[in-house]
């Protein structure tokens, strides 16, 4: 058998990748064949680069049209809890759901690409649906981030545990710590700063607070319930 194990040569490639951040997107060439794709993605993240070079893979393999490719991707945004950002009171918040250390580091790793300070506030439940153990919460790089969080507000079931974590990433402020989901977006919603939020969130309390959104109509609902 051949032991010269190498990388084989992808027939469909990103190449000049630039990540922005978040809210802004990224951008990278796709190179498939003799042709070269430029890719201008509105949501943010190195995984997202590969997710649009999954379907752009698939798009050209299935005879689809490389203006008509670049145009779906252009147009395509974020959902809730995938880094969409809304307004909220006088200031831009932006949602991202957690569930695991591997995507937890991604979500931290765009967080952590700009450079400006920002407040964090994390939801964290240990419900059925979210994994009632939490020990992934200690194999998630929040030192990422830490440095750079001028203002912490930590709720849900598993609110203390996630205040002692950021603690341990070198976040030495006190926390705002809430038990519910609720309490936290009211002391959100009536702040008077300006400076962005991002909303990192566990499954359950990325659905609350989707349902906290509804009844302030600050965002419509998803679906009936």
């Amino acid at each position: 058998p051949d032991s010269n194990f190498h990388r084989p040569q992808p027939d469909c490639r990103a190449t000049a990748v630039r990540l922005a951040g978040s809210p802004t997107g990224s951008k990278c060439e796709i190179s498939f064949k003799d042709c070269q794709i430029h890719c201008q993605l509105r949501i943010p993240g190195l995984y997202n680069v590969y997710n649009a070079l999954a379907a752009v893979t698939v798009g050209l393999k299935l005879g689809v049209n490389e203006r008509r490719i670049v145009t779906k991707l252009a147009g395509f945004s974020t959902v809730f809890g995938r880094f969409e950002t809304i307004r909220i009171g006088r200031r831009d918040a932006t949602f991202c759901l957690i569930k695991n250390p591997a995507g937890a580091t991604e979500v931290l790793r765009t967080i952590g690409l700009r450079s400006e300070p920002f407040e964090l506030a994390i939801m964290a439940n240990d419900h059925f649906a979210d994994g009632q153990d939490v020990s992934w919460y200690w194999d998630t790089p929040f030192e990422m981030i830490a440095p750079r969080i001028n203002r912490l507000t930590c709720a849900g079931t598993r609110a203390n545990e996630m205040a002692l974590r950021l603690k341990y990433a070198g976040f030495a402020s006190e926390p705002d710590i809430f038990r519910t989901e609720a309490e936290a977006f009211s002391k959100l919603l009536n702040s008077t700063s300006q400076t962005d939020l991002y909303v990192v969130s566990t499954y359950t309390a990325t659905l609350n607070l989707q349902r906290i959104l509804t009844k302030h109509r600050i965002k419509a609902a998803y679906w009936k319930e």
